[in-house]
């Protein structure tokens, strides 16, 4: 039985197996499956080159805000820190006010898709994505997303898709100049 429990465990994390990896955690009050999923994606990170992380929080007692913000940058930081990921999806309760974790992406990121669910703060791009070289595709789906000034985007991006659940805005600045876009999605955004 050992031996093959040691072959099982040497399988489970082979780089051919850890190429595509989905994740879906219930986070709970104390954030424990999230707090063991960081010391993995840290081992593990230089393997994956695309990884979907869904998050969705317990009911009833909710993580603090404080402490679920900091599991959600450091389980982020350690997937893009390897710097092999080609492709990142974030779905569900996510804490996303900071990008800190984004520029270490690198540049083999070519895909980033975000959606948070109706409950969530909003999504505000507030750092310069300019340096994300590969990234050919962007889609952000939250009930709010906002673009700040300071945002550059890639230079590569040819799809984006910013799909606002909840609120009108207007197109951000950046997307009237970036010349490179093929397929361009807005929905519930004012023009102008």
């Amino acid at each position: 039985m050992a031996l093959v429990c040691k072959r099982l465990s040497a399988l489970s994390v082979s780089p051919q197996l850890l190429q595509d990896v989905a994740i879906t955690l219930e986070v709970d009050a104390a954030g424990v499956k999230a707090q063991q999923l960081l010391p993995w994606l840290a081992r593990h990170a230089s393997k994956i080159l695309a990884l979907k992380l869904t998050a969705q929080l317990a009911a009833g007692d909710p993580i603090p805000a404080g402490q679920w913000k900091a599991l959600t940058a450091s389980c982020l930081t350690a997937a893009c820190a390897a710097g092999a990921l080609q492709s990142l999806n974030l779905c569900g309760a996510w804490d996303i006010s900071s990008w800190a974790w984004l520029p270490l992406a690198g540049s083999k990121l070519q895909w980033l898709a975000i959606t948070l669910p109706a409950a969530t703060q909003p999504a505000a791009i507030d750092i310069p994505l300019g340096h994300l070289s590969a990234l050919t595709a962007l889609q952000l789906l939250a009930p709010q997303v906002l673009v700040a000034p300071a945002c550059t985007l890639p230079p590569a991006l040819r799809f984006l898709a910013i799909l606002n659940s909840a609120q009108a805005h207007p197109v951000p600045q950046q997307v009237r100049r970036c010349f490179t876009l093929q397929l361009y999605a807005l929905t519930i955004c004012r023009i102008g």
